[in-house]
């Protein structure tokens, strides 16, 4: 099985964030490790995202994309 890791960004994504999780963790070709960067989310991203297998929730505060990613691969 191959092993992956997923990077996601967040901020207030809670109308589509159980859909893109649901869809990562039906893959049955690879095994995901899924990282959360989120942006200090007001609405329900995160209660969501916890209810999925995340590996690890990185807080960020000061939001750039590419910011965004290497604190999720580090």
């Amino acid at each position: 099985m191959i092993k992956i890791s997923v990077v996601i960004r967040t901020k207030n994504e809670s109308d589509w964030i159980g859909h893109c999780l649901t869809q990562v963790f039906k893959q049955d070709e690879v095994e995901a490790e899924v990282i959360i960067v989120d942006n200090n989310s007001t609405d329900q991203t995160l209660s969501i995202a916890q209810r999925f297998p995340i590996k690890t929730i990185v807080q960020i505060g000061n939001y750039s994309p590419g910011r965004a990613l290497n604190m999720g691969i580090t």
